[in-house]
């Protein structure tokens, strides 16, 4: 079958922008947590 399920798609695109951001909050925290570190 090369429909595929309502939604499907909807949630794959939805898990991996969930994904994206839970990176781009670690890269910004780790970021953060060094800019803290060099300014002590």
């Amino acid at each position: 079958p090369t429909h595929q399920a309502p939604g499907t798609a909807t949630e794959l695109a939805r898990a991996r922008a969930d994904q994206a951001i839970l990176l781009a909050l670690k890269q910004r925290e780790s970021a953060a947590l060094t800019q803290y570190l060099l300014r002590l």
